[in-house]
C-alpha cells in the first residue's frame, strides 16, 4: 500500500468525523423533537419489531461486509460475489420478516405489529444491495462520499419523519423513516460509485473471505444475542409503554457511541491494516486512538449521567421521566464504551476472527444472565445488569489478546484507566455539589453540572502523573488527521 493510500485514510478520519457530528445533530435531534410529538407507546411498539429487524440485518451480512472491508486485498469478482449474496439474503430475510408477522403479534399480544413487521422489513432488502456498495466506498477511501449521502440520507428521512408525527401519522411516522433513509441511501451510493457488479462466479478464492465472515458473523450473532435481550424481555413483560420509556433511554446513550465509533471502524480497519501491511507497528496508534475517544466518549457520558435527572426532561419533555433512571445507569456504563470497539480492532488487524468467537461465547452470554437478573428490578434494573457486563467485559477482552495476540494489555488497562479514573472521581463530586445546591429548574443544573463535570474530569486527567503529555498528544490527533499527517 502506497503512502497515499494512507494519507486517504487519514483525511478519511476527518471527513468522517465532520460528518458523523452533522449525522449526530440529526440524530439527536431526532430523539428530541419526535419525543415531543409522539406517546411512549409508540416507540415501544416499533422497538419490538426493531429486535427481529436487526437480527434479520445480521443474517442477510452475516459477517461479509466487515470480512470484505478488512480484506488486504478485494478483487472485483469477490466484491460482486458478496454483493449478490447479501442482496439475496437481504430479500429473503425481508420476506421472512414478514411471514413471521403474526407470530410477532402472538407473541407480544400486540396486533398492530401485523403491519408495522412487513413495512419495516423493506430496509432489509433495501439495505442489502446497500451493503456492499458501502464496503466499495469504503476500501476506495472514499469517506468523503460515505459521510455525505449518510447525512443527506438521515436528514431526509427526519424531514419526512416529522412531517408525518405532526400529521397524526403516530407509531407510522417512526416506521417510514429508517425506510426513506435506507432507500436514498442505496440510491446516492449507487449513483456515486457507478459500479456495475459482475455475475457471481464460483471459486476466485471467495470461500476463503466466506469463512471469515462466517467466524465474525457468529460473533456478532452472540452480540446481538446480548443487545437486543433488554428490549425482548422488557417488552414481553410490561409491554410498549415501559419499552418506550427504556427504547429512548437507550436510543440516547448509544447516539455518541454509535455515532463516533461504529462509521470509525469503516476508516480504522482499512487505514490500519494498509499500515501492518507495510511494517508498521499498530499498537502505538491503537493506544492513542483509545485514549483520544475513551476521553472524549467518557466525558460525554459523564456529563450525561450527572445531569441525567434534569437533561432528559429538559430534552425530552417532563413525561418521559421514567426514562431518567435506565439513562443514568446507562451513561455510567458508557464509560467503557471505546475499550470494546479497540479490542475488536485488534482481534481483526490480527486475523483472530475465530478467537474473536470464542471470546463472545465468554462474554455474551454473560451479558444476557446480568440482563436477565436486573429483570425484577424493573428497566432500571435491566440498564444496570447491561451497564455491567460491559464494564465485566473489557478485562476479558484484554486477557485474551494477551494470550492469543500477544498484545501488550497492561498498556491498553493503563491507557484506559487514565480515563475511567477521572471520569468516576468526577461523577462522584458532581453529584456531591448539585445535590447540595438544590437548584431550582432543568437549565440551571443542567449548565452548572455540565460544567463542574467537565473541570472535574479534565482537573483529575492531567493531576494523575503523565496525564498533561497524554492529553496533548490526544489533542494532536485531530489537527494532525485535518493536515493529512496521520500515518505518515
Amino acid at each position: 500500500m502506497s503512502t497515499d493510500s494512507l494519507s486517504r485514510g487519514a483525511r478519511g478520519g476527518a471527513a468522517l468525523i465532520v460528518g458523523q457530528f452533522l449525522k449526530l445533530a440529526i440524530q439527536f435531534a431526532s430523539l428530541v423533537l419526535l419525543s415531543r410529538l409522539l406517546a411512549p407507546e409508540d416507540f415501544g411498539l416499533v422497538a419490538m419489531v426493531s429486535v427481529f429487524l436487526a437480527l434479520g440485518s445480521l443474517l442477510r451480512d452475516f459477517g461479509m461486509p466487515t470480512a470484505a472491508l478488512q480484506a488486504k486485498r478485494l478483487t472485483d469478482q469477490q466484491a460482486s460475489n458478496f454483493f449478490w449474496a447479501s442482496t439475496v439474503l437481504g430479500i429473503a430475510a425481508a420476506v421472512l420478516l414478514s411471514l413471521v408477522s403474526p407470530l410477532l403479534a402472538s407473541l407480544y399480544a400486540e396486533p398492530r405489529l401485523l403491519l408495522i413487521a412487513p413495512a419495516m422489513s423493506v430496509t432489509l432488502a433495501l439495505s442489502g444491495a446497500q451493503a456492499q456498495l458501502q464496503v466499495q466506498l469504503a476500501r476506495a477511501s472514499r469517506f468523503t462520499s460515505l459521510a455525505v449521502t449518510d447525512v443527506v440520507a438521515q436528514g431526509a428521512a427526519l424531514v419526512v419523519a416529522l412531517f408525518g408525527a405532526a400529521a397524526g401519522w403516530g407509531y407510522w411516522a417512526i416506521v417510514v423513516q429508517p425506510v426513506v433513509a435506507t432507500a436514498l441511501l442505496l440510491l446516492l451510493r449507487a449513483s456515486l460509485l457507478a459500479w456495475i457488479p459482475r455475475l457471481p462466479r464460483r471459486g476466485h478464492e471467495t470461500g476463503a473471505l466466506f469463512r471469515v465472515g462466517w467466524d465474525i458473523g457468529l460473533a456478532q450473532l452472540l452480540a446481538f444475542a446480548a443487545n437486543n435481550v433488554d428490549t425482548l424481555v422488557i417488552g414481553l413483560r410490561w409491554g410498549p409503554g415501559q419499552l418506550g420509556f427504556y427504547n429512548r433511554a437507550f436510543q440516547l446513550y448509544t447516539v455518541p457511541r454509535s455515532g463516533v465509533l461504529d462509521p470509525l471502524t469503516q476508516v480504522a480497519l482499512p487505514t490500519l491494516s494498509a499500515a501492518v501491511e507495510r511494517g508498521r507497528k499498530a499498537s502505538d496508534l491503537l493506544l492513542r486512538i483509545q485514549f483520544t475517544l475513551s476521553a472524549a466518549l467518557s466525558l460525554a457520558y459523564l456529563i450525561a449521567a450527572t445531569t441525567a435527572d434534569w437533561l432528559l426532561p429538559l430534552l425530552l419533555g417532563e413525561q418521559w421521566s421514567q426514562a431518567v433512571g435506565p439513562f443514568q445507569v446507562l451513561a455510567l456504563g458508557g464509560f467503557f464504551a471505546a475499550f470494546g470497539t479497540v479490542s475488536y480492532w485488534v482481534f481483526l488487524l490480527e486475523g483472530k476472527s475465530r478467537q474473536l468467537l470464542y471470546l463472545h461465547l465468554v462474554t455474551k452470554p454473560m451479558m444476557v444472565a446480568l440482563v436477565l437478573c436486573g429483570l425484577p428490578f424493573g428497566i432500571t434494573g435491566v440498564a444496570a445488569g447491561y451497564a455491567l457486563a460491559q464494564a465485566l467485559a473489557w478485562p476479558i477482552n484484554l486477557f485474551w489478546l494477551s494470550r492469543v495476540a500477544q498484545q501488550d494489555s497492561w498498556a491498553y488497562f493503563r491507557t484506559g484507566l487514565r480515563t475511567l479514573v477521572p471520569a468516576g472521581v468526577a461523577f462522584a463530586l458532581t453529584r456531591v455539589v448539585l445535590v447540595s445546591l438544590d437548584m431550582p429548574g432543568d437549565v440551571a443544573p443542567t449548565i452548572v453540572g455540565s460544567i463542574l463535570a467537565t473541570a472535574f474530569f479534565f482537573g483529575v486527567m492531567v493531576a494523575i502523573p503523565g496525564g498533561y503529555s497524554h492529553l496533548a498528544a490526544a489533542l494532536r490527533l485531530v489537527p494532525l488527521m485535518v493536515r493529512r499527517r496521520l500515518l505518515e
